[in-house]
């Protein structure tokens, strides 16, 4: 079991995971933000060109943010986190502005078991 700290950033801890995903022989290292009230894995733009990929190229859905609607493309992508390896979806979108990749439940929770200790700024993964 892994034993991770918040990351501070601004005035706000979040629990940020280290990852590293894979496309073909490209490769990128990345933090994501474990959000387990997202229900898919969201990253940014940028990371798709890091990794080759015609973004409009994948799977296409309307999805319902706290700032409206968006249109995101997922692909199935190498993921390698907390010492598993293991295919999933990521969507990326152009009209994606957080400065966050979320790392959503679907096709990623179901993995681990995952502890937050909001007190004491640490979480669990196993």
């Amino acid at each position: 079991m892994a034993e991770l700290r918040y990351e501070n950033i601004g005035d706000y801890f979040y629990p940020q995971l280290p990852l590293k995903l894979k496309y073909g022989s490209n490769e990128v290292e990345v933090f994501g933000l474990l959000d387990s009230g997202a229900l898919r894995s969201l990253f940014n733009f940028g990371i798709a060109a890091s990794l080759g990929l015609d973004v409009e190229s994948g799977i296409k859905e309307t999805i319902q943010g706290i700032n409206g609607k968006i249109n995101i493309f997922a692909h199935e992508l190498e993921i390698e986190a907390a010492g598993k390896k293991f295919k999933t979806k990521i969507a990326f979108s152009k009209e994606f502005t957080s400065s966050f990749n979320i790392i959503g439940r679907l096709g990623f929770f179901e993995h681990f078991v995952i502890t937050f200790d909001d007190e004491n700024k640490i979480f669990y993964i196993n």
